[in-house]
C-alpha cells in the first residue's frame, strides 16, 4: 500500500524533488545491476521499468508546479481551455481528478506546450529527430511489457534497450531545457542579489563549484573540457559511467604534438568556424547527393522516397583537420566519451558552421532546393568528419587492408580491433572489420566535410539509413563506422 505524508513531521504532500531523486536512483540501481549481467531479461524489464516510471513522473510534477501556478492567481484560471483543463485535472489538492486519460507521448506534449503557455515561455517540445522516434518505439515496445499477450512481449532486446536508454536521455533533456527556461525567465523579475541566489539554487551558475551539480536534477551532458587523455568515462545510461583506457598514440605519430593538446572541444569550433569563414569558392564543393541521380542498391526506399542530401567538402589546413579527426580533443574523442556526448559536440559545431554553410550553398546552386538544403543540414543524423579521399582522388583510410594499425591510436578502440583480428567478428561481417581497423588509424586529411542527412521528395522528412541507424554508437564502440 502507498504510503502517506506524515505532516506532523514537516513532510511535504507531494515532494516533487524527493519523487523524481528516488526514481533517479533507481535507474541508476536498475542499470548497476544489469551491468553484472546483461543478458538477464529480469533486469533489463527492470531498467524499463525504471526509467518510464521516471518519465511519468516528470509529467505529473510538472501538472503539480503548474496548478500550483494558477492556484496562486500567477496565471488566471479563466484564462485555461477545456483542453488544458483535460490536460491538468483539478486543480484542488484533495480529493481532486487526474483528468483525462491520455497516452504518454500525447500527455507529455500537452504538459510541456501548457507549461510554455502557462509560465509565457519560448519553449517548444523537441519531436522532430530520432531521439523523440526511439521514445515512440521505446513506448511501444514498454505497452507491450505492461500488457503483455505473448511470450515474445516481454523480451527486451538490444534495440529495445537502446531505444529506452534514448527515451530517458531524451526525457532529461528536454526536462532540462523547459526548466532552464523557466529559471531564465524568473531571473528578468529578480534584483542581482536574488538573480544570484536563485542561480545557485537551482544549479545553473558556477556549476563546477556548487554541490547541487553532481546531484541537479537533470543528467547533463559531459563538459567540453572533459578529455579521455588521462582515462574516463561514458554514459551508457543517464546515471552509470564505466571506465576507458586512456587516449594515447605510438610510434608512428611523429611531430605531431598539436594532437595532445588538452584544450577544450570549443576551442576548436572556433578554428574550425574562422578558418571556413576565410574558406573561397575554389576551396569548397558543394553538391546535392545524389548527384548523378543514381542511388545505390544498399537501400531501396532511398530511391523509393528520392530521398536527396547536402554534401560539402572544403580544403583546409591539414594541421587543423588532424586535430579535428585525431586529436585528444577532436570529435572522434568527443565520441570516445560516450555516443551522447559525441552526438552533442557534433551538433554544437554543425550550429555554428550552419550560417556559413548555408551561404556556400547559395553560392554553388543559386537556383538549388534551399529549403531542402536547410531541412537536411538541420537533421539529427547530420554529420560533420574529414573526406576519406584526398584531393588528388586517392584514399586516405585503406578499409580494405588485411594489416591491423597498431601503432597510431592506442585505445580501446585498439584492443576491440585485436579482438577483430583474432577471429571476435562473425564471419561475412566485413562492416564491424572495416570499422575496427580504420578506426585505430590517424589519417591526415586535407578536406573538412559535412554530410546533411537525408530529406525525402515529397513530405521533406529525414531518412536515416539501417547501417548509419546506430553511427553514434558506432563510432563510440569503433572510432570508425
Amino acid at each position: 500500500m502507498p504510503s502517506y505524508p506524515l505532516i506532523d513531521k514537516g513532510e511535504g504532500l507531494i515532494c516533487t524533488h524527493d519523487l523524481l531523486e528516488v526514481l533517479r536512483a533507481d535507474i541508476d540501481s536498475a542499470y548497476q545491476a544489469l551491468e553484472a549481467e546483461r543478458e538477464s531479461q529480469y533486469l533489463r524489464r527492470c531498467v524499463v521499468r525504471a526509467i518510464f516510471s521516471f518519465i511519468e513522473a516528470v509529467v505529473e510534477c510538472l501538472k503539480v508546479e503548474l496548478r500550483s501556478t494558477v492556484r496562486l492567481g500567477y496565471y488566471p484560471e479563466n484564462a485555461l481551455t477545456l483542453k488544458d483543463r483535460e490536460t491538468l485535472g483539478s486543480l484542488t489538492i484533495f480529493g481532486r481528478s487526474s483528468g483525462k486519460f491520455l497516452p504518454l507521448d500525447q500527455n507529455i506534449k500537452r504538459t510541456f506546450k501548457l507549461a510554455a503557455k502557462v509560465w509565457a515561455l519560448q519553449f517548444r517540445l523537441s519531436t522532430d529527430g530520432e531521439d523523440y522516434r526511439d521514445f515512440i518505439a521505446a513506448k511501444s515496445a514498454r505497452n507491450s511489457l505492461t500488457h503483455p499477450r505473448t511470450f515474445y512481449d516481454v523480451q527486451v532486446t538490444d534495440l529495445d534497450m537502446h531505444c529506452h536508454t534514448i527515451a530517458g536521455m531524451w526525457m532529461q533533456t528536454e526536462f532540462n531545457r523547459l526548466f532552464k527556461a523557466r529559471v531564465e525567465s524568473l531571473m528578468q523579475a529578480l534584483s542581482d542579489p536574488d538573480r544570484k541566489h536563485l542561480l545557485l539554487g537551482t544549479a545553473l551558475s558556477e556549476p563546477d563549484s556548487h554541490p547541487l551539480h553532481r546531484e541537479s536534477m537533470l543528467a547533463q551532458t559531459l563538459p567540453t573540457r572533459a578529455c579521455p587523455a588521462s582515462g574516463t568515462s561514458y554514459a551508457v545510461s543517464p546515471l552509470l559511467t564505466f571506465a576507458r583506457k586512456p587516449w594515447t598514440y605510438g610510434r608512428f605519430i611523429q611531430n605531431r604534438e598539436y594532437l595532445q593538446d588538452d584544450s577544450d572541444f570549443d576551442s576548436l569550433v572556433g578554428e574550425i568556424k574562422d578558418a571556413l569563414a576565410a574558406a573561397t569558392s575554389q576551396d569548397v564543393r558543394f553538391q546535392l547527393e545524389p548527384s548523378n541521380g543514381k542511388y545505390g542498391r544498399d537501400d531501396l526506399l532511398l530511391r523509393r522516397l528520392q530521398c536527396r542530401r547536402a554534401s560539402w567538402s572544403i580544403r583546409l589546413c591539414s594541421k587543423l583537420l588532424d586535430k579535428f579527426f585525431n586529436g585528444r580533443m577532436g570529435i572522434r574523442a568527443q565520441y570516445y566519451l560516450s555516443p551522447y556526448h559525441g552526438r552533442a559536440m557534433n551538433a554544437r559545431l554543425l550550429s555554428a558552421l550552419r550560417p556559413r554553410l548555408l551561404a556556400l550553398a547559395r553560392e554553388a546552386v543559386p537556383l538549388g532546393d534551399q529549403v531542402m538544403i536547410e531541412l537536411s543540414l538541420a537533421a539529427a543524423s547530420a554529420k560533420t568528419w574529414i573526406c576519406e579521399k584526398n584531393m588528388a582522388g586517392n584514399k586516405i583510410i585503406r578499409a580494405s587492408d588485411l594489416a591491423l594499425v597498431e601503432d597510431e591510436i592506442q585505445n580501446d578502440w585498439l584492443d576491440l580491433a585485436r579482438a577483430v583480428k583474432d577471429g571476435a567478428a562473425p564471419l561475412g561481417q566485413f562492416q564491424l572489420y572495416s570499422a575496427a581497423y580504420n578506426g585505430v588509424q590517424a589519417p591526415i586529411a586535407d578536406q573538412f566535410e559535412v554530410k546533411g542527412g537525408w530529406i525525402s521528395r515529397d513530405d521533406r522528412c529525414e531518412y536515416v539509413t539501417p547501417a548509419k541507424y546506430d553511427r553514434d554508437c558506432q563510432v563510440f564502440m569503433f572510432g570508425f563506422t
